[in-house]
């Protein structure tokens, strides 16, 4: 019998034309699990603050230059830094740069993710988060946004994997959360790092940690229950 072909498109190349009539996505407006997880309100330590602004103030006079790897390095690692993603128990943890694929119908997603929080010990299997960031915030070639979902649809699709996802995308110094339940998406207004707004984003960012350990015990129990 001859293999059906599929057709393969990697994240990077996906448009948000695409996404939507593609993989058959549909945006709202207004979807109560992004609003309930925006409104964290920041509980920070003196610490944090101090790291928070410093890093603030790097971000400042370097953002117009950076490119994509230095962003990443000298700001987004920081501000991640700040952020507990990896469970005591090493059920779930941070990955990057980490190749995720999958089939639905006939088109086949695939692609690498620039960082996930996954179940998973050496390798990822079922996500949770994703952050996807791109250096310019003017005259992008591509479709951050439309890689995010990609890359979500595909994590969506694996066997057990939460049909509620959570997501970012970076574009400078502007931050954007992102949902996707079933084949509905929502987005954030920008949350921009170089004002107070960060202090927002950490905590976000931290409830989103705090989702994924919530979910993922509550997996554990009912696996447990059912064995």
């Amino acid at each position: 019998m001859q293999k059906k072909k599929h057709n393969s498109t990697s994240f990077e190349r996906w448009s948000i034309d695409a996404v939507r009539n593609s993989l058959g996505l549909e945006r709202i407006k207004e979807h109560p699990s992004l609003e309930k997880w925006l409104q964290i309100k920041p509980i920070l330590t003196t610490e944090d603050e101090r790291i928070i602004k410093h890093h603030q103030s790097n971000l400042l006079e370097h953002i117009e230059r950076w490119n994509e790897q230095e962003l990443q390095v000298f700001f987004i690692a920081h501000i991640l830094a700040l952020v507990n993603f990896e469970s005591e128990s090493a059920e779930y943890r941070p990955f990057m740069q980490r190749s995720l694929t999958a089939t639905i119908g006939d088109i086949r997603l695939t692609g690498r993710v620039d960082f996930m929080v996954a179940t998973g010990y050496g390798e990822p299997r079922q996500p949770y988060f994703f952050l996807h960031e791109y250096k310019k915030e003017r005259g992008i070639d591509n479709d951050p946004l439309a890689q995010l979902l990609a890359s979500m649809v595909a994590a969506q699709s694996l066997n057990d994997s939460p049909k509620l996802l959570y997501g970012c995308y970076v574009l400078g110094r502007n931050w954007f959360f992102v949902v996707l339940e079933g084949k509905t998406y929502s987005v954030s207004n920008a949350f921009v790092a170089s004002d107070d707004h960060l202090f927002n984003i950490v905590a976000i960012l931290r409830e989103a940690a705090e989702i994924i350990r919530k979910t993922v015990e509550a997996k554990i129990k009912r696996d447990r229950k059912a064995a």
